[in-house]
């Protein structure tokens, strides 16, 4: 991994703790309602997807547990299509990947690097 690479992670992951954040303090209805809440959400989601189309081609293989062309998807379907996003899915797969694994689990790579000290 680059050391451009290495910096681009630690930023997904700092925007990844941003939304799992907000996710956690917010209703479907009250998500559904205010823009301000839906910008403060999807502005890391985002992140997450413009850093992944932009990552070194060795990063997926090293963190194979990341769904990368989901995450690049996602973007693109917030950028270009944000009347189409359905919230309830955005709050039950953020809130589900924080009941069902800490976020450091989720970021270890194959090479043993553990990066959840950022």
């Amino acid at each position: 991994m680059t050391v451009q690479d290495n910096e681009r992670f630690k930023k997904m992951y700092t925007f990844a703790k941003d939304a799992s954040s907000i996710a956690e303090g917010i209703s479907l209805e009250r998500l559904a309602t205010d823009k301000a809440y839906q910008y403060s959400l999807l502005y890391p989601l985002g992140q997450i997807g413009e850093i992944a189309i932009n990552m070194g081609s060795d990063v997926p293989v090293l963190y194979p547990n990341i769904e990368w062309s989901d995450w690049r998807g996602f973007r693109n379907r917030i950028f270009h299509d944000y009347g189409m996003i359905d919230f309830s899915i955005v709050l039950v797969r953020l809130r589900a990947h924080n009941t069902n694994k800490k976020q450091e689990d989720q970021i270890r790579p194959r090479s043993g690097h553990n990066y959840s000290e950022f």
